[in-house]
């Protein structure tokens, strides 16, 4: 099977689960094995189970494509394991276990397009065009990488690596290089710390030049009524340090009028 057809199949079956009857029967999981607060929570709300198997039918989908470098498939192992251990976590409480899978499901939609676009490019055989201080930016990464003693892999100019999209909503595109999916060899702490890893935010209205640095990791780019919002899973302590043991802090960049907004919030909200 070709990877053409192989993202087809993946996109179709998508659709087909994502159209299937929302019935409590319908989790990811078998309901009458159930015994965990979450799954019983979700077995027996038929919203949540709706949402259980819209998330599971988008897991198959991203399963099915194949990423390229180990770094890309522990990391969707570990982001699999992260949130089995959250909607634990929140338990038999509906709201918490809801906010879970409604941003998983985002998260996981969000993959599925980088898996897309970065096998269209690989497809068209030919370079992921860049302006030029962004490549300056990418060749900064290599350098970084091979300073340390690595080698970087192949295809850093993909969109696996380097998300387009209007943040500042000038009506020009901007660059966010995320190093989570890149793979230092033989350095593999050279993006990747234990505070996440390394992104920078690149802005058409600065020229693409002083980019936005960031530690932690990528949850999504959202597209919201007033303009992209992007959210990143950063260090705890940047929350304060009333932030609980079992939560997550959540790092929202967004532009408003030109202007970054800077928002902090635990993860799941709530007490």
């Amino acid at each position: 099977m070709t990877i053409r057809q192989l993202l087809l199949s993946a996109f179709l079956l998508t659709c087909v689960m994502g159209a299937m009857p929302s019935t409590a029967s319908a989790a990811s999981f078998d309901c009458a094995r159930a015994a965990a607060p979450d799954e019983t929570t979700v077995c027996r709300t038929p919203d949540l189970s709706a949402l259980d198997s819209e998330m599971g039918a988008l897991w198959f989908a991203y399963k099915q494509m194949p990423l390229g470098t180990m770094g890309v498939l522990n990391a969707r192992r570990e982001d699999a394991q992260a949130f089995l251990q959250t909607r634990k976590i929140c338990g038999s409480n509906v709201d918490c276990l809801r906010s879970a899978y409604r941003a998983r499901i985002a998260v996981l939609k969000d993959n599925i397009r980088q898996a897309s676009d970065y096998y269209r490019y690989l497809q068209a055989d030919q370079m992921f065009t860049l302006p030029v201080a962004v490549s300056a930016l990418v060749a900064e990464t290599r350098a970084e990488c091979r300073k340390l003693g690595g080698r970087l892999d192949g295809g850093a100019d993909a969109p696996a690596f380097v998300r387009t999209q209007d943040f500042d909503g000038d009506g020009k595109p901007d660059y966010l290089i995320d190093k989570r999916h890149l793979a230092c060899k033989g350095a593999a702490t050279a993006f990747c710390h234990n505070n996440g890893c390394d992104m920078e935010i690149a802005l058409s209205g600065k020229g693409y030049r002083h980019p936005i640095r960031e530690t932690g990791a990528l949850r999504a780019i959202e597209d919201g009524p007033d303009g992209a919002v992007i959210r990143i899973e950063v260090d705890k302590s940047r929350c304060g340090a009333g932030l609980g043991p079992e939560k997550k802090c959540l790092l929202m960049l967004a532009w408003r009028d030109g202007h970054m907004k800077t928002v902090y919030q635990e993860d799941p909200p709530g007490n």
